[in-house]
């Protein structure tokens, strides 16, 4: 009985373990904007403010990077900063659905 109830515990721990590296989703972002992106703002779509800047260097138009979301949320808005001084915000793109955003001038195109 000890090992059936320690071979459940295991099983139950090793699959939470796998949801939860299942769950995380890398998505690849363009700027395709036409200006230098100089900070990028992502958040859960259901809050009100800002999380961190993601960027780690200024993207110029045409590039690129990957971006980690830890799955707990589907719908997320992007705020990107450019360095004219502009800003322009992104709204309720789903990261479960895509794995490439190309944020545009006139918004957002999404590619599996």
């Amino acid at each position: 009985m000890k090992r059936f109830f320690a071979l459940t515990f295991f099983l139950l721990m090793w699959m939470m373990l796998f949801v939860n590296q299942a769950s995380a989703q890398t998505v690849t972002v363009e700027n395709n904007t036409g200006s230098g992106m100089t900070k990028l703002f992502i958040s859960n779509a259901d809050t009100n403010s800002w999380d961190d800047n993601v960027l780690k260097k200024n993207l110029a138009p045409g590039e690129s990077f990957n971006v980690t979301f830890n799955g707990k949320f589907a719908i997320y808005d992007l705020l990107a900063v450019f360095d004219n001084g502009q800003e322009r915000p992104y709204y309720g793109i789903n990261v479960r659905q895509f794995s490439y955003i190309r944020l545009n001038n006139n918004g957002v195109e999404t590619h599996k």
